[in-house]
């Protein structure tokens, strides 16, 4: 299993030292092996993107100053969001309608409110 929280640590230590890419791999691959059983779906799709850039990279597509720059982008570009579903279909034609309002909470804390989905992107 891996969690989006060990994925941002690990990949803030790459970000800071890009000396410390080959461990960075190691863990990544040991961590997200078998992940599509047991990780979180937004985990999956970071080390989607993760895995998209190392193979860029490995390839020689991709400079490590620009893959470093890629991997800040993607911890900055992280935002988590509420949607609020709502499945009165008084609402509209389709019987289920979507607001989104940001998030003032930590990463990973789940509502326990009904009807309220939160989305990490």
């Amino acid at each position: 299993m891996i969690a989006v929280a060990d994925i941002r640590k690990e990949l803030s230590r790459v970000i800071e030292d890009p000396g410390a890419l080959d461990e960075f791999e190691d863990w990544l691959v040991a961590k997200s092996w078998n992940m599509h059983r047991d990780s979180d779906p937004i985990a999956q799709a970071m080390v989607s993107s993760i895995e998209l850039r190392l193979a860029e990279h490995s390839d020689g597509h991709l400079p490590v100053d620009q893959m470093i720059e890629d991997f800040r982008s993607l911890l900055d570009g992280f935002v988590v969001v509420n949607v609020r579903l709502n499945a009165d279909p008084s609402q509209n034609r389709s019987g289920s309608s979507i607001s989104v309002e940001s998030a003032d909470r930590p990463l990973l804390a789940p509502s326990s409110e009904k009807g309220l989905l939160t989305v990490y992107a």
